[in-house]
């Protein structure tokens, strides 16, 4: 599916911006018709990222997302889902700075552990992971303090890409929809009170 055809199918219209400026519900749109066209995870063949691109990923957005009592990001084929949209969404300007963003993290992790990020222990990896959030919340805080219309520096940054597409790639899946977040397809008869869980 191209991008042309994906936005026809999701009736958004051909003024649809670039995916960096959707709204999560535009977003989570744009997902759920991701998916539809993504078959099983297990068999998809990348499209845009490298085979050492789509580990890094996958490794990444199990550290935002990891298994726990319910699925992880890796469970529900977040990969393939970032992989199909950096190939069929996201502008050449937007596939550079992420494919750049992957390069930048290797390199960080050369630097402060001597391996590239994928060499890394898990230790090492969740101490990253957790520097650049923090980079991207204090980015977050200064964009707040900053006069209106004068743009987001937090959006610019890799991991503010990285962890929007790994929530919007989790909680657009079928598992995570029906295992984590409770939602019913098919909702049965009208029950007007019913027991919620926690």
């Amino acid at each position: 599916m191209n991008r042309r055809e994906a936005i026809r199918q999701l009736g958004v219209g051909a003024a649809l911006p670039v995916i960096g400026d959707l709204t999560f519900a535009e977003l989570l749109e744009v997902g759920r018709g991701v998916r539809s066209g993504l078959g099983r995870p297990e068999t998809a063949v990348l499209l845009a990222l490298t085979e050492r691109q789509a580990m890094t990923v996958a490794s990444l957005a199990e550290i935002i997302i990891p298994r726990t009592d319910t699925p992880g990001a890796t469970d529900v084929g977040v990969t393939t889902f970032i992989d199909r949209i950096v190939a069929e969404w996201y502008t050449d300007e937007e596939r550079g700075r992420f494919e750049a963003g992957l390069a930048a993290l290797d390199a960080r992790a050369r630097q402060l552990f001597g391996v590239e990020f994928l060499q890394a222990g898990s230790a090492e990896q969740e101490i990253l992971a957790s520097e650049l959030d923090q980079e991207l919340q204090a980015a977050i805080q200064r964009d707040r303090e900053r006069p209106s219309g004068q743009g987001s520096r937090a959006r610019d940054l890799f991991f503010y890409q990285m962890k929007r597409l790994t929530l919007t790639g989790y909680f657009t899946s079928e598992v995570a929809m029906t295992e984590v977040l409770g939602y019913r397809i098919v909702p049965g008869a009208y029950q007007p009170c019913i027991p919620l869980d926690p």
